[in-house]
């Protein structure tokens, strides 16, 4: 090392000698490789964001069933590999630039307006701008400048510490930057023919690394790995993981859920977002996204593994410790969750710990909160079949069936008939009750139970033989009963009240489906598509029917909503849920849903009043709800000032009549 004197060159304050040896070539292209993966992350991440808006999307569509949203997905999947594999591409070219650029031995001279760098091949000049950063290890000082390039200084280049002190202080000054110190700065290590570290190697330490940081140990920075590479290969064994539970839960006898793929990954920009707010909590982190969003992938990981884990234990030893017990559990593992987090991503980015709070607020609104409201237990990668008996072959058969041309062309005439045979009012003073029992959805059997179930049980306990008329999407029955259409539904409404008494008779309509957060009732059988039923569009058909007196029950989650839509004097409407909660029991296999049940098959067999039925069947389902750990679905009810006289004379004639 030469240090000129300051009286013979005052405006050149260091003249350094540089030589490296081959390992410490290497680290620096170590760190270029690091400068490159995090300076990138910033055009990375933009499109990320605007793919990731892209895949919300088509997982919105995906959840309200069209036809378009596999072939949308998929265009928007090949997006992601293509930006991950230029971003990987041009993040090689870069590195093998740099690489190239590294020199053995060259001086460095300090002057008014930059530096000047010489080698064998030349002089360079550069001004204080193109410095970008400044790393002070305990072995080497790092400038990282634009283009991607790295100025590699060991300190026995340095006469003593002073200088390296002065030198450094020099850098500051001009460039108005600050000297980052890593904690625990990785070693120079030794890299066999120039070959890179194991992948495997690396995602072992991550995972180390998340394991140190669930138990909130500093050690954990020391083995973080924040890649791209490290990042996409946590994702895939989360997915891996998943799928790996399903198939413990469904078995074997299952199918692939292909609208659960965008699930997998449309948070996946929301976590990089997340990590690149914090980053810009501290200015040493500012390029670092990566190790932010990796380490919440690898705690997230270890979370999964051990809420999956949880949903084996068997229902009766939650039951034993209760609900608030089993509840707090499960909110103590995500308030650890949460902590653990924030409590590493301060110590990765060097944050003070009055910033853990905004770590913490962040992550919520910008992860935690799109999770919930998509959630994820409706979206599993692997599902049990809902036709999982190959030998049941009525319904095979019916399945088929239900393409062909006579189901089409025989629809119209069955309604006809159905509609025919109901009965007009034919005695004055004597209120009765017209029952249309309405199933949207025709790939599970439950909601076809339900309405036949409804259907006879009005007959025997309330009356309506004559007057009832069944609207059922199901491959066994498309050949014997009218579809569950908008059409077919404004038609029998229109049939019955044309042949009712509108100021004595009450209609009463129970509808049973899937239903989705935006209020659209499902309608569906494969290979049909049906108009969309709405609340809005429901009350537009039952005004324009003239029926006056009316009894609405809507079975489905989030039927909370058709309450302010169909809600006025003359009617009691009922829904199995609220506006913004899930209704449970729809399982191929059931007899009934759990509204259903406590509703129709329990209270009602008990009691002619639909509102003393509705508060007995409200405290049986939160019951059962409670006892089977599902989150309470809350059913809502709306009665009319002029619905209660009506129905109170239904009732005395049915109960005397008994």
């Amino acid at each position: 090392m030469n240090a000129d004197s300051a009286n013979e060159t005052p405006h050149v304050p260091f003249a350094i000698e540089i030589e490296t040896t081959e390992s410490e070539r290497v680290a620096a292209i170590k760190a270029a490789q690091s400068w490159v993966r995090s300076s990138a992350h910033g055009n990375f991440l933009t499109a990320l964001l605007s793919v990731g808006a892209g895949a919300f999307l088509v997982f919105y569509i995906a959840g309200q069933g069209k036809n378009n949203a596999i072939a949308v997905f998929w265009a928007v999947f090949a997006l992601y590999l293509f930006i991950f594999a230029s971003a990987f591409v041009q993040q090689r070219k870069m590195i093998s630039l740099v690489a190239s650029e590294i020199p053995a031995r060259f001086s460095l001279r300090l002057g008014e307006e930059g530096f000047t760098t010489e080698t064998i091949r030349g002089a360079s000049h550069l001004l204080w701008s193109s410095i970008q950063a400044i790393e002070r290890r305990s072995d080497v000082i790092i400038l990282f400048l634009h283009g991607f390039q790295v100025l590699w200084l060991p300190v026995r280049c340095f006469a003593d510490e002073a200088m390296q002190d002065d030198f450094v202080r020099e850098i500051e000054t001009r460039t108005g930057l600050t000297a980052k110190t890593p904690s625990a700065a990785p070693q120079s290590v030794e890299v066999p023919n120039g070959t890179a570290p194991s992948f495997l190697r690396a995602l072992a330490s991550n995972l180390w690394a998340a394991i140190l940081f669930l138990f909130l140990r500093k050690s954990g920075a020391d083995h973080l790995r924040g890649t791209v590479p490290q990042f996409v290969a946590l994702l895939l064994l989360s997915t891996a993981i998943g799928l790996g539970f399903d198939l413990a839960r469904v078995g074997l006898n299952g199918e692939l859920n292909r609208f659960a793929i965008p699930y997998q990954l449309w948070w996946v920009p929301l976590v990089l977002l997340w990590a690149w707010c914090c980053t810009r909590l501290g200015p040493d982190a500012r390029t670092r996204v990566m190790d932010g969003a990796v380490m919440l992938m690898g705690i997230g990981v270890l979370i999964q593994c051990v809420q999956e884990s949880l949903a084996f234990v068997p229902d009766e030893f939650w039951r034993t410790l209760g609900r608030v017990i089993s509840t707090g559990i499960g909110w103590l593992i995500f308030a650890w969750y949460i902590l653990a987090i924030c409590v590493a991503l301060v110590r990765i980015y060097r944050l003070r710990r009055a910033q853990g709070g905004a770590v913490a607020f962040l992550l919520i609104v910008l992860v935690m909160l799109p999770s919930f409201y998509i959630g994820g237990e409706n979206y599993r990668l692997w599902e049990a079949r809902y036709d999982a008996n190959e030998d049941n072959d009525a319904r095979r058969i019916a399945r088929e069936q239900v393409r062909s041309e006579a189901v089409l062309y025989s629809q119209p005439a069955v309604l006809e008939k159905t509609l025919a045979d109901v009965q007009a009012a034919h005695r004055l003073g004597v209120p009765e009750l017209y029952l249309v029992a309405f199933g949207g959805n025709g790939s599970q059997d439950v909601f076809l139970r339900e309405v036949l179930s409804v259907d006879t049980l009005f007959k025997e306990r309330f009356d309506t033989a004559g007057r009832s008329v069944v609207l059922i999407n199901n491959p066994a029955t498309a050949q014997e009963r009218p579809m569950a259409s908008v059409t077919a539904l404004q038609r029998t409404l229109d049939t019955i009240g044309s042949r009712m008494n509108k100021d004595e008779d009450v209609l009463f309509l129970f509808m049973t489906s899937h239903g989705s957060a935006n209020f659209h009732f499902d309608l569906s059988l494969w290979p049909y598509r049906f108009e969309e039923l709405t609340p809005a569009r429901l009350r537009g058909m039952l005004d324009a029917s003239g029926i006056k007196n009316r009894v609405v029950v809507v079975s489905a989650c989030y039927s909370g909503g058709f309450i302010d839509a169909l809600a006025d004097e003359h009617t009691l409407v009922m829904t199995a849920a609220r506006a913004d909660r899930n209704s449970h029991g729809c399982s191929h296999e059931a007899d009934w849903t759990f509204f259903g049940r406590a509703y129709f098959d329990e209270a009602l067999r008990h009691t002619y009043s639909f509102t003393t039925a509705f508060e007995q069947a409200r405290h049986a389902i939160a019951e059962r709800e409670a006892a089977e750990g599902y989150e309470a679905s809350e059913p809502q009810i709306a009665e009319g000032e002029k619905i209660g006289p009506v129905l109170e004379k239904i009732e005395r004639r049915l109960a005397a009549a008994r």
